[in-house]
């Protein structure tokens, strides 16, 4: 007989679900007013800060978790860049101004 026990398969599923971890703390968490008020009256916002403070992990999740502001807002889409893609455009966006005959 192949069927497992309760105890097998409540084992089994523990052993399938990745472990919670505790959720500390970071820099940025103590920003979630402003970034929310940001994102909701501006049509692109950067956000900047040393890495490590929460820009990658937590800021999607404050967006997710917001209420829209109304329905309008209901089907956005949401990018999420990295710092270098930032730092690569701006250093583009440098060579350009500064060597005219490169565009």
């Amino acid at each position: 007989d192949g069927a497992s026990s309760p105890q097998q398969q409540q084992q089994q599923q523990q052993q399938q679900e990745p472990p919670v971890v505790e959720r500390v703390v970071l820099p940025i968490d103590d920003h979630e007013e402003d970034i929310l008020r940001a994102v909701q009256t501006q049509r692109v916002t950067i956000i900047h800060g040393e890495t490590g403070c929460g820009k990658s992990s937590r800021v999607p999740v404050m967006l997710l978790r917001a209420p829209p502001p109304d329905d309008y807002y209901s089907d956005v889409k949401l990018f999420v860049s990295q710092p270098r893609r930032i730092a690569a455009k701006s250093l583009v966006d440098r060579v350009r101004s500064t060597e005219p005959e490169l565009r």
